[in-house]
């Protein structure tokens, strides 16, 4: 199997376990918020809208990463994005964690964001494709 092809393929399982991971956060947060919470050591949120609203984003995000497991050449800006979306997952899970008061826990969050980032850009690259190139191009044929 040609080398590019390969890493493509391993590039899309990389989406697959995004998604799964994004799913086994965010379906407990919608349904199970008191699960969730005391799994983790989290106080039961006062307001329940805003902490099912992220967990709606842990939802819905993986519908998208589910298009570059199908086909990550097809959809490797889809790649390109989750890459910056991880990222700024990172950056917001730490900040609040360590500058802003929030539990600790959320740093494990946050570096889970930061893992699935380095490995899709590691295959992103591997693949032959540019992260900003990636995202400058998309759509454009």
């Amino acid at each position: 199997m040609e080398e590019k092809v390969r890493n493509l393929r391993i590039l899309g399982l990389t989406m697959l376990a995004g998604a799964i991971y994004d799913w086994a956060v965010g379906l407990p947060i919608l349904f199970a918020p008191g699960f969730i919470t005391g799994l983790f050591g989290l106080p039961f949120p006062t307001d329940l809208m805003y902490f099912r609203g992220g967990g709606m984003i842990f939802v819905t995000l993986p519908f998208f990463y589910l298009l570059a497991y199908v086909n990550a050449e097809r959809n490797i800006a889809v790649v390109a994005a989750a890459i910056v979306v991880r990222s700024l997952g990172f950056a917001f899970f730490v900040i609040h964690s360590l500058f802003l008061g929030e539990p600790l826990i959320f740093t494990l969050f946050g570096l889970a964001d930061l893992a699935f980032a380095i490995v899709h850009y590691y295959f992103l690259r591997r693949s032959g494709y540019g992260l900003w190139r990636t995202l400058l191009t998309a759509g454009r044929g």
